[in-house]
């Protein structure tokens, strides 16, 4: 099976300088006819403040940079490499704006997709945006664009990611409640980050786990009992990371390659396909926590599990690639 992948996970466009901007797409793998869509998701001058600022166009308003149009590529068999989407900029003569941010998602049925979002960010002022997140500027220049002589490098570093169950709530369990070793089998875990001046990082990594070891439901009720707490005894699954996002809004991360499987509602076929196709994560507001969500049908919930005498030896596992941008970070958590 051919392969096709976002060929950046970021892209920073720089309104005034770039009408048009081109998103890479690369197939790897020459055996099979490959169509691809790919798709727009971004704020418009009627949506909630969910997403940064307004960067989709609206016919009826001036504001946003441009028309959020679904987009097709193909390729026919024997053919391989690069082709592009083009986003159109206007420039909306509102100086000194935020970032506007929107990331495109990938689909295809006739070819695995290995990166399938790329995260963008249309720049009124390169020198504001990277004002906003460094401390430390280091000197590069951008050619064409006449104010980025002082744009800041960034440091690659490599760290691992980490895990644990929390209540549905948000809370987290007693220590004493919890099982003694957490998992029985780690395969992969590595994370990279680029780390830019003290505060703005882009991270991505493989974590695969099997096994997970969760608190039982009678221990659960026997520690509410005894404490007078009122624990609930399903909990939901995040991710760690070595560093906080400090915004008060969620930041949302991209999976790819997502296999989940022993987790609530979950244990035919279907119901796994539903769950991976649909998994999202966000890193919560003023946490490292990585939070997932799934959605079944009409309804959408944590990616959670309980673990009774009935289920006592189903222990849920993962393995998933994340990746993410987060403005504004803190480390040594």
């Amino acid at each position: 099976m051919a392969e096709i992948y976002f060929t950046k996970p970021l892209h920073l466009i720089f309104e005034g300088y770039q009408s048009t901007y081109l998103i890479g797409v690369e197939k790897f793998g020459a055996d099979e006819p490959v169509e691809a869509r790919i798709t727009f998701t971004g704020a418009t001058t009627s949506s909630a403040s969910k997403y940064q600022d307004r960067a989709i166009k609206s016919k009826t308003s001036p504001i946003g940079d441009f028309y959020a149009t679904t987009q097709t590529l193909t390729w026919a068999t024997n053919e391989e490499g690069i082709k592009y989407v083009e986003v159109d900029i206007y420039e909306d003569n509102f100086g000194g704006e935020p970032p506007e941010y929107f990331y495109c998602t990938l689909k295809s049925e006739q070819a695995e997709v290995l990166l399938n979002k790329t995260h963008c960010f249309i720049i009124d002022s390169p020198m504001e945006f990277f004002s906003s997140y460094i401390n430390q500027p280091f000197s590069l220049k951008i050619e064409g664009i006449p104010d980025t002589s002082e744009i800041p490098v960034s440091t690659l570093m490599q760290d691992k990611f980490d895990f644990m169950f929390m209540e549905v709530n948000g809370n987290e369990y007693p220590a004493s409640i919890m099982p003694k070793s957490k998992f029985e089998i780690e395969k992969v875990n590595n994370l990279n980050y680029s780390r830019i001046g003290n505060n703005l990082v882009f991270f991505n990594g493989e974590y695969h786990v099997e096994w997970l070891n969760h608190p039982m439901w009678d221990d659960i009720n026997t520690y509410n009992r005894y404490e007078g707490t009122n624990l609930n005894e399903y909990s939901a699954f995040v991710v760690l990371l070595p560093f906080t996002n400090d915004s008060n809004v969620p930041v949302p991360v991209s999976i790819s390659n997502s296999q989940v499987w022993g987790f609530q509602r979950m244990g035919r076929e279907e119901q796994d396909e539903q769950v991976n196709a649909s998994l999202t994560g966000v890193i919560l507001p003023n946490s490292n926590k990585v939070l997932f969500e799934y959605a079944r049908g009409v309804w959408k919930t944590n990616l959670n599990f309980s673990r009774s005498k009935w289920n006592e030896n189903l222990k849920p596992s993962f393995r998933l690639n994340l990746s993410g941008l987060v403005p504004n970070t803190t480390f040594g958590v």
